[in-house]
């Protein structure tokens, strides 16, 4: 069966109730230094209850055209998210916005600081 972005997606990874493995999708704020940050040993699958070794993260949302940017044009929003020192069972990325220019000619990458709605699908390993 092809795959479809438009249909819902399950998280059947959160069901295998691994003790050391997490996943999930996460929405929330970054800090005024640009760190986003995720329990990752919470949940009903478990996932790591003292020390996560290992994240990723990537960006969850569209990109698409926001209230925010209507009116300079048709302009993409991606987020990047570099893995931290974990604190404990939380996960720590930096997380950096990616604007595109209308045109698809222009890239201007900034800090993403004190940014609502940001929103990744995250992967944790620990112990």
């Amino acid at each position: 069966m092809p795959a479809s972005l438009a249909n819902p997606r399950e998280e059947l990874w959160r069901f295998v109730g691994h003790p050391m493995m997490s996943t999930g999708v996460s929405r929330g704020t970054t800090t005024s230094s640009g760190v986003f940050t995720v329990d990752v040993g919470a949940g009903p699958g478990g996932g790591p209850q003292r020390q996560v070794l290992f994240n990723i993260a990537y960006d969850e949302a569209n990109g698409a055209r926001t209230a925010a940017n209507i009116s300079i044009g048709t302009r993409g929003t991606f987020f990047d998210f570099q893995p931290l020192v974990p604190n404990g069972r939380v996960a720590r990325w930096r997380v950096r916005r990616n604007q595109i220019s209308a045109g698809g000619t222009q890239s201007t990458m900034v800090l993403a600081t004190s940014i609502s709605g940001v929103t990744c699908r995250w992967f944790a390993v620990g112990i």
